[in-house]
């Protein structure tokens, strides 16, 4: 079942809100994106969605590390390598939701 771009916009706006304001609770803010994550597999599947999460989360926290590391900012509650141990589950459910962002653009075009 296909969402429309506003919903999938609401979802990525409640995750920078939950980013803005859990970040204080690292472990539960990584399990409610892991959780989140799982949801949309179970419930909105597409194909190829294994690579845009693999490739977000895994490359988003390799930047971070390299510029974390080179002294350009630090997080608040480091967990590994200077990156909060939710970092990894935000770049993954971003690029989830980057990709039904802009698929639903498109469609609308």
């Amino acid at each position: 079942m296909r969402k429309s771009f506003w919903f999938w916009a609401s979802v990525w706006m409640a995750d920078v809100l939950a980013m803005a304001y859990g970040w204080m609770y690292p472990v539960k803010l990584a399990a409610a994106f892991a959780l989140e994550i799982l949801v949309i597999y179970m419930w909105d599947r597409r194909k190829r969605d294994g690579v845009w999460l693999g490739v977000t989360l895994i490359m988003g926290p390799i930047v971070d590390l390299v510029v974390v590391g080179g002294g350009a900012w630090s997080y608040a509650a480091p967990f590994v390598g200077g990156i909060p141990i939710w970092l990894p589950m935000a770049y993954g459910i971003s690029g989830l939701l980057l990709r039904r962002l802009t698929e639903e653009w498109g469609r609308k075009k």
